[in-house]
């Protein structure tokens, strides 16, 4: 049987009951129409990985069932399409008095290709982020408690996003702070306090996140 003249709503080819019969029909019509428009796979992270060739080009999709997570085959390699990372500090950390200290987490959950070290987190891809952060109140005197988040080192000039105070010095949840961040892949963040109490103080609760939002 022949293709129909007039191909279906999405272009698709029609081989419709009533149609004459070809004996020279295109049998690889159909299968040019999928290859034209499938453009995502599902497997396994070994499968993934192991695909080249002609099973792969720029812009597949790929459903990985083993990190449950979504990938986008650009520039030759596997990009997470989203990710996110949050981290929660539920035990005390010193914090020295007069310039900023990382903290550190005994809580983590890292997803798209977000990787962690010693409260350093590196970004996959370039694009925007939210940073989230969050601390409850540090005890002792000073004038300032500062919250904030820096990029590719602790110095306060790469700070990206931050919540200070210099008035109240006691409650909880005073500090915190949700903003877009633009990011480059293989940028690092950090989330850093600084106290000027004159003395040592430990900090107990905390908690940072990292949300991909979209591409640059």
């Amino acid at each position: 049987m022949t293709a129909d003249a007039t191909p279906g709503a999405k272009n698709q080819p029609q081989f419709l009951v009533g149609g004459a019969p070809d004996i020279g029909v295109d049998e690889n019509i159909v299968a040019d129409y999928a290859a034209k428009v499938g453009n995502r796979r599902t497997g396994t992270t070994t499968e993934r990985l192991a695909a080249t060739g002609k099973d792969v080009w720029e812009g597949l999709l790929w459903g990985d069932t083993t990190d449950e997570l979504e990938y986008k085959r650009t520039g030759g390699a596997w990009i997470p399409l989203f990710g996110s990372a949050f981290a929660v500090h539920s035990t005390a950390q010193a914090l020295i008095t007069g310039s900023g200290t990382t903290l550190v987490w005994n809580g983590l959950y890292l997803d798209g290709g977000i990787t962690h070290s010693a409260g350093i987190f590196e970004v996959p891809r370039a694009g925007w982020y939210r940073l989230s952060g969050w601390m409850d109140n540090i005890p002792g005197g000073g004038t300032d408690r500062w919250l904030y988040a820096t990029k590719n080192s602790i110095d306060a000039a790469n700070t990206v996003a931050g919540a200070t105070t210099t008035n109240s010095l006691s409650g909880s949840g005073l500090w915190n702070f949700a903003v877009p961040v633009l990011l480059a892949a293989g940028d690092d963040v950090r989330l850093n306090v600084l106290q000027n109490s004159g003395a040592t103080q430990n900090l107990v609760k905390a908690t940072f996140g990292i949300e991909w939002l979209r591409a640059a």
